[in-house]
């Protein structure tokens, strides 16, 4: 339990899952971007890549493009919360993990994070800020205003969430429990909701849960955030992108000579990202598939599977935990834990860069 972690353990658990994000990121801006895998757009790319060749990625400009923004907001989130009267070693604790939406905490505490509203308030901003891409975020620091505004997935991202926060603490108000007055249970659903939509992964009060039903934090937590950014999950843009190519195929049926807007019928660019999203869509569904067969063989029941190799995937810590219920307390098999361990990091470097390089491996 996280309570029995020294602050120095805690700490350099925090550090450990924020380094992580820093390379996640920079895997993003090397790696995905510049060979669009699975469709990632690598518009603006240039404002964190920097190289002057292809054989001269000038590695260390680069990094320190993305390190830029990321340490920066780290602190700002750790500053607003030291102001909200959390303890300084928690509030830089807490700000490693919102900006690399990682669950770890220092503590928590019955039916509350923190012990304070407001610090969980700063804590949804930044979940949500640590789920936006790196690239938006240089654009807003380089006061690239027109840019920020077009970066449509961000703009999604944010919507997605206001509209996952208004629904939530709405429902809240039709699932009654003697846990919370009725304000304060709106708030606690709208942070669990925010908490699976970034995949940071952090729940209140475990004999209460998530507040949400089952179905929707699984789809929640499998769409994800944004491209460039630390969260897990499909990602919004892919989602976008196959939804903007199902309406432009129903409108086809209904105006089969029609010109429709990116439609791959007639340009090649649009028909190869929507073929490289489908790919990574329909991969990360056999992914799925292939960790709910192997924990199920590993004696979890379809709820308890479908929770593990989710939260596996999306790598979302509160969902894996409650699927850990499956097995009896203390007796999870080690290649449970291997499984996990495994879903985690194909999902986190992308499946299609996993099949490359098996692929250059075999030729």
């Amino acid at each position: 339990p996280s309570a029995e972690i020294s602050t120095t353990m805690a700490f350099y658990r925090g550090a450990v899952a924020w380094l992580g994000g820093l390379m996640t990121l920079a895997q993003a801006v090397y790696i995905l971007g510049p060979y669009q895998v699975g469709g990632t757009p690598n518009a603006n790319l240039r404002l964190v890549q920097h190289a002057r060749t292809e054989t001269d990625p000038r590695f260390g400009l680069t990094i320190r493009s993305v390190l830029g923004p990321y340490a920066l907001l780290t602190g700002i989130c750790a500053l607003l919360l030291t102001f909200a009267r959390v303890p300084a070693p928690d509030a830089l604790i807490v700000a490693m993990s919102m900006l690399s939406t990682n669950g770890f905490m220092p503590h928590t505490s019955g039916a509350s994070v923190l012990n304070n509203t407001v610090a969980e308030l700063i804590m949804m901003v930044f979940m949500i800020v640590g789920a936006t891409s790196i690239v938006w975020h240089r654009m807003l620091m380089e006061r690239k205003w027109t840019l920020a505004r077009e970066q449509s997935e961000g703009m999604l991202f944010i919507t997605l969430a206001m509209a996952l926060i208004a629904v939530t603490a709405l429902g809240s108000f039709f699932v009654p429990t003697s846990q919370f007055a009725a304000g304060r249970q709106a708030f606690t659903f709208a942070f669990d909701a925010i908490s699976i939509f970034t995949t940071t992964g952090i729940t209140h009060d475990r004999s209460v849960g998530i507040g949400l039903p089952f179905e929707l934090v699984l789809l929640i937590a499998f769409v994800g955030g944004c491209s460039y950014s630390t969260a897990g999950g499909i990602k919004v843009f892919r989602i976008g992108t196959m939804l903007q190519h199902l309406g432009n195929e129903l409108n086809r049926l209904v105006y089969p000579n029609a010109l429709l807007r990116d439609d791959v019928q007639y340009s090649e660019h649009p028909r190869q990202i929507a073929k490289a999203v489908w790919s990574a869509f329909f991969l990360a569904m056999l992914t799925l598939t292939i960790g709910i067969l192997l924990f199920a063989l590993q004696g979890a029941e379809l709820p308890y599977a479908m929770a593990l190799a989710s939260g596996s995937f999306s790598q979302v810590g509160n969902i894996v935990n409650g699927g850990l219920a499956a097995f009896p307390a203390g007796e999870v098999p080690d290649t449970a834990l291997l499984t996990i361990a495994a879903l985690s990091a194909v999902a986190r470097i992308e499946i299609l860069v996993v099949l490359a390089a098996f692929a250059s491996l075999k030729s």
